[in-house]
């Protein structure tokens, strides 16, 4: 399912896997200030949260960043720059850069091992 924010495709929500991905260009979709990805507020909140285990983050380069809703959700910083809606930034060192598949047990273990509270 497409996902869009003001006639604006933002990603696409894959149901049976329980994941929500994106495309981005960093140039253009990187937070610096927090070295942080993100994602519109509102349907984080309203859509993605409520049917979704995973957040999978493809840049340009083909590098994946793969992370949970939960940890969106607690590590998240809110910041709202006009003209677009409030938005939940999450640093990158919240995410495991992966080229493959990974189960939410996974994730928890890679975070840990690295001593990355979660």
């Amino acid at each position: 399912m497409k996902i869009e924010v003001d006639n604006r495709f933002i990603g696409e929500l894959l149901e049976d896997k329980k994941l929500f991905y994106k495309k981005v260009v960093e140039s253009k979709h990187l937070f610096k200030k927090e070295d942080a990805w993100a994602i519109d507020a509102q349907k984080f909140k309203d859509v993605i949260e409520p049917k979704c285990t995973f957040v999978l983050i493809t840049d340009e380069h083909g590098t994946n960043y793969l992370t949970l809703t939960e940890i969106f959700n607690k590590k998240g910083v809110y910041y709202h720059f006009k003209p677009h809606r409030s938005q939940i930034f999450l640093p990158r060192r919240y995410f495991v850069k992966t080229l493959k598949a990974m189960t939410a047990e996974e994730i928890k273990q890679y975070f840990k091992i690295n001593h990355i509270g979660i």
